[in-house]
């Protein structure tokens, strides 16, 4: 079976390039059919923030090449050839899905998401009919190699976004964080993504901060927070144990004058603004903990370098669950040869059963039937062990159990490689 890909991510071409790729593929089912309709057997689409890639298998590469090509220039008007489009076949397809899948070809290494968007794409692309015997097979092992790098490996521990750092700052800090209120200043995409985080009820409590009173309500609707006027801030901060600023102000939004704001009881404030929305000075109270954005940022690092230990370990499993692959199209011939011999004398019992029926009893057909199942499957145990010790590339040998036992030439699966 030749397999293929061909695509684009945010190593090989700018966001430019990838969004309108991605605009014109959206879900990938148009292309899907396409692709099924230009004679391509199985086909994948996956089209993410950071990648576009076309999965095809089941014609010579040449062909599948010409159509994946011609598929997405019909889609997005653009001729994916040159420097920002990678291709890989056969083996090194396999590889790269499953380096995908397993979070090792991430802009964030070992990131979890995009998992779920491959299930998604491979969900799609059965609804369409591209999923054959193949890709279904390559599916399942994909899934498994990215279980298998998930819990062999530490490649995903440690948080490394600002936001679930941000959380988890909170966590180990103010446990538990379910009987504790969270002011969050800022409506932006980092305020999106902290407020994805601690919205209630994972906080008692969060209280929206924002310059625009509508845009506050807006946001604080969407994650079941409590919008409050610019002007009312310093009476927010008197229910609330955290603050996370994420704002654009060019000044400061709390100074070291605002102090005795603090100074009732402890607070951890996390300043994720640029440039910062904390005076430092204000980290010198006694009451207050404070981590600024090279804070975090370093926290980052730290974890990123002990994701970045774990790769070599994962790359190990990759490389073996694509051997495992390889091995399972490798013995295909055999199984399909297997199941054709076997096949056709069971055909021959069933038709000798007919022939049969109309002189036995119901007792004494059921009792033939018995014993000839015993004595077909006695007769055929040796010829199988021994097709199955075949080597699956020697076409001679195939060829001469096909003409021993009289079987078709071809099977109409090895027909499709």
């Amino acid at each position: 079976m030749h397999f293929l890909v061909l695509g684009i991510n945010h190593r090989t071409a700018p966001l430019e390039l990838r969004e309108r790729v991605s605009r014109s593929v959206r879900e990938g089912r148009e292309l899907i059919r396409e692709l099924l309709r230009a004679g391509i057997p199985e086909v994948l689409v996956l089209s993410t923030c950071n990648r576009v890639e076309v999965y095809g298998a089941g014609r010579p590469l040449p062909i599948l090449s010409q159509a994946l090509r011609a598929g997405l220039h019909r889609l997005a008007g653009i001729e994916p050839v040159g420097d920002c489009w990678y291709l890989y076949q056969d083996a090194d397809a396999v590889r790269h899905l499953f380096r995908v899948a397993a979070g090792l070809d991430s802009m964030v290494l070992g990131e979890p998401e995009v998992l779920g968007q491959v299930k998604a794409a491979v969900e799609l692309s059965r609804e369409e009919g591209g999923i054959g015997v193949f890709l279904s097979e390559v599916a399942q092992r994909c899934f498994a190699t990215a279980k298998r790098v998930r819990t062999e490996t530490q490649i995903g521990a440690g948080s490394v976004s600002l936001a679930s750092i941000t959380y988890e700052l909170c966590r180990e800090r103010l446990a538990p964080l379910e009987e504790r209120s969270a002011l969050l200043v800022g409506t932006g995409e980092i305020a999106e993504q902290v407020a994805a985080y601690l919205q209630p009820p994972s906080v008692r409590a969060l209280y929206i901060v924002s310059r625009s009173p509508q845009r506050a309500a807006q946001f604080a609707s969407r994650y079941r927070a409590q919008p409050v006027a610019y002007t009312l801030v310093s009476q927010a901060l008197s229910a609330a144990e955290i603050v996370v600023t994420a704002s654009d102000a060019p000044h400061p939004i709390f100074s070291r004058r605002e102090g005795a704001l603090f100074a009732d009881r402890p607070r951890l404030i996390v300043d994720l603004g640029h440039p910062r929305n904390v005076d430092p000075a204000l980290g010198e109270l006694p009451t207050v903990t404070l981590y600024a954005m090279d804070d975090l940022q370093t926290i980052v690092e730290e974890n990123l370098g002990r994701r970045r230990q774990e790769a070599p370990q994962a790359e190990a499993i990759v490389a073996e669950e694509v051997a495992e692959l390889a091995s399972w199209h490798a013995s295909r011939p055999l199984v399909e040869l297997i199941k054709a011999f076997r096949a056709q004398y069971e055909e021959l019992r069933q038709k000798e059963l007919e022939r049969l029926r109309p002189r036995l009893t119901e007792e004494q057909y059921q009792a033939v039937e018995e014993v000839s199942r015993r004595l077909l499957a006695k007769f055929l145990h040796r010829p199988t062990t021994a097709i199955r010790s075949l080597d699956p590339q020697d076409q001679q040998a195939l060829r001469t159990i096909r003409r021993l036992f009289g079987l078709p030439e071809e099977t109409p699966s090895s027909s499709e490689d």
